[in-house]
């Protein structure tokens, strides 16, 4: 960890900078050690980036675009998945420590949407299950704008049961999972 608030600063505009540029200069597939890096900046160094929010905010506004790019286009499962993770982690410790809400409610439907259409389609678990955390993170927060969000996005109202359970992560992924399974078995049949 890193005591001198000048080094932090910095190395919030460098690693803002940074990802700045892997978001808009990674035309195809985003490569995954970008994404554990996200991790890592999010999960270990969380403390740092509390302490320096005003830099902060615009290292981690990055970071939640450009994961939703991943989400939004990646055929790549795995991949998916860590981005999937590095969102939920973020929300996580946003509303944990009371923090960055603006920035949460900034960037809620972009988030929401391509969690949403990511949860009709994906067939590995543990991707829906990180989406699964995405949406009970935000069903929490903010539980009437979620719901009023989610249900005017095509298939919405079939979710909205799901959420009344996500004060219990364990039956509301669960739920998420069926969700899932009966969007697919729908596509499949048409």
């Amino acid at each position: 960890t890193f005591t001198d608030e000048k080094i932090k600063t910095e190395l919030c505009l460098k690693l803002r900078i940074w990802f700045d540029r892997i978001r808009n200069n990674c035309l195809d597939e985003i490569p995954s050690k970008y994404i554990d890096l996200a991790y890592h900046v999010v999960k270990k160094n969380w403390k740092m980036l509390k302490d320096n929010q005003q830099e902060s905010i615009l290292l981690l506004r990055t970071l939640l675009e450009l994961n939703v790019k991943v989400l939004m286009t990646s055929q790549d499962s795995s991949l998916a998945h860590r981005s999937a993770v590095v969102l939920s982690t973020m929300l996580k410790n946003f509303v944990e420590d009371n923090i960055f809400l603006d920035l949460m409610q900034e960037i809620a439907q972009p988030v929401l949407s391509v969690a949403f259409s990511r949860l009709q389609v994906e067939m590995i678990r543990s991707v829906v299950s990180s989406l699964a955390e995405i949406l009970m993170y935000y069903t929490r927060k903010y539980p009437m704008e979620t719901r009023q969000y989610l249900n005017a996005l095509p298939h919405g109202g079939e979710i909205l049961d799901c959420l009344k359970e996500a004060y219990n992560l364990k039956n509301f992924k669960h739920m998420i999972i069926v969700f899932n399974s009966t969007m697919r078995q729908k596509d499949a049949a048409s």
